[in-house]
């Protein structure tokens, strides 16, 4: 068996979430929804625990 780590953004309130893509930028989606597409797969657990409790910024409009 093959595991993945996938990385999902979510807003402090729980309304809004993100996942990371392959080219690393960002698309909406439903929280701990299936892998889409495009959608980062880190195979490497140290690699994934450095996106663990991070803070995004907002982009500038």
């Amino acid at each position: 068996m093959k595991t993945c780590f996938s990385i999902d953004a979510l807003s402090p309130s729980g309304a809004n979430a993100w996942r990371l893509l392959e080219n690393d930028s960002w698309r909406e989606c439903v929280y701990a929804e299936a892998l889409k597409a495009g959608d980062k797969q880190i195979t490497d657990k140290k690699s994934a625990e450095q996106w663990s409790g991070r803070r995004l910024k907002r982009d500038r409009d």
